[in-house]
């Protein structure tokens, strides 16, 4: 599907003449590219005109014997198939496209390059001629970027700190803004002393810990520019989103960048909520949790029947297919137009949607306290948890 002249521009290995193809039986519409010298170079799947179109380009570089097996680093041959590339890192870039996005991801500097989403690209043709227009209007900022990230050096990481502002470059040459509230790695495996010892892996820890990331809480200033060098000063007049918990990697590896900080007003955000149940062949009990802490109560039966809602099939989440960007851009989009939509950040629904009014109700009746306020230092006074601020004081000790 691309075009030298295309790779080229992105540093994307150029195919050669002379190279031979050959097939992978196991990937569906795939083969792999090898150059002379039996070093494979490319693998390249190409699903385009088919019911769902797809097409994905990885640069490689894999010593491969004179019969097209792997020769691993230590020396070891291995058969060629899906599963044994799956288990090497590529060499340089990979290039993906569907009908509604393109992908440039470079391996190398570990950040992606293009991720442009929204797209309605029918053809091959489609594809070719939305990128080049892409290439020849590239903007200064742009420009500035793809100079930055396109080469091999990894740019140095970024510590993330409470109250710093971070720039989300959206499709389209648009761009939206956001704040770090709290870096919750020490939540990261913690089990507070109060928490039920329930033995059930993740159900007994905090919100705040996200099992297999290293999250952070965060939230979007309401609004869109196409400026990307908006002053921090500009943010203190601006209202935000509902917080948000995400995997502060993609901030601390530059895919957001910091542009600046700015002090924390605890009373400018809230803090996410979410409940499960301990099942023993019945249930026992439910879990609330709140921020840094969590009430139990008994089982309530309306309360079972209301789960049902966080079913995925019943919650019908919108799937951007771990886009982070798209999904952001799609909250943010819902709760600049007033109505903030969950099903962009969330599979399972979060608690402080109106769907789960009913749910917050039964929870409030059985914790005897309101948490449809929304005040979470309220109820950390209570029931003595940690509040805003002690959850900051904690984070940087």
């Amino acid at each position: 599907m691309l075009t030298n002249n295309i790779r080229e521009h992105y540093q994307i290995k150029p195919i050669k003449p002379g190279w031979k193809e050959l097939e992978l039986k196991n990937i569906h519409s795939s083969k792999v590219l090898i150059d002379k010298n039996n070093v494979l170079q490319k693998l390249i799947e190409d699903n385009w005109n088919k019911d769902r179109p797809f097409y994905r380009e990885t640069d490689y570089h894999i010593q491969l014997t004179t019969d097209f097996k792997i020769i691993t680093k230590t020396g070891k041959i291995k058969g060629l198939s899906s599963s044994a590339l799956e288990n090497i890192k590529p060499a340089n870039k990979m290039f993906t496209v569907s009908p509604t996005n393109i992908d440039l991801y470079n391996f190398d500097s570990d950040v992606n390059i293009l991720s442009d989403y929204n797209l309605k690209l029918k053809s091959a043709h489609d594809v070719i001629k939305y990128i080049e227009k892409r290439i020849k209007n590239k903007t200064a900022f742009e420009k500035e970027e793809f100079e930055k990230f396109i080469g091999n050096k990894r740019q140095k990481r970024q510590p993330v700190t409470p109250g710093d502002i971070f720039r989300i470059e959206l499709s389209n040459c648009q761009f939206a803004y956001g704040r770090v509230l709290f870096d919750l790695k020490k939540f990261h495996n913690y089990t507070p002393s109060f928490a039920p010892k329930i033995n059930d892996g993740f159900r007994e820890s905090l919100i705040f810990d996200k099992g297999l990331m290293i999250p952070c809480l965060i939230d979007l200033y309401l609004f869109k520019t196409d400026d990307p060098y908006v002053k921090p000063g500009k943010f203190a007049s601006i209202k935000t989103t509902r917080s948000l918990i995400t995997n502060s990697e993609f901030i601390r590896n530059n895919g957001f960048k910091i542009i600046g900080s700015t002090q924390l007003d605890f009373a400018s955000f809230d803090v996410p909520m979410d409940w499960t149940t301990f099942y023993q062949y019945k249930p026992l009990f439910h879990i609330f949790k709140w921020g840094a802490g969590i009430k139990t109560f008994s089982p309530v039966k309306r309360l079972e029947k209301l789960h049902e809602l966080t079913y995925p099939m019943n919650y019908k989440p919108i799937h951007c297919y771990g886009r982070l960007v798209e999904q952001w851009d799609g909250f943010l989009t819902s709760c600049l137009s007033g109505k903030p939509n969950f099903k962009y950040v969330s599979t399972n629904g979060d608690l402080r949607e109106p769907l789960f009014s009913e749910v917050r109700r039964i929870i409030s009746k059985n914790i005897n306290f309101d948490i449809d306020k929304n005040e979470y230092d309220e109820f950390a006074k209570k029931f003595s948890f940690m509040t805003k601020q002690e959850i900051l004081a904690f984070t940087r000790s």
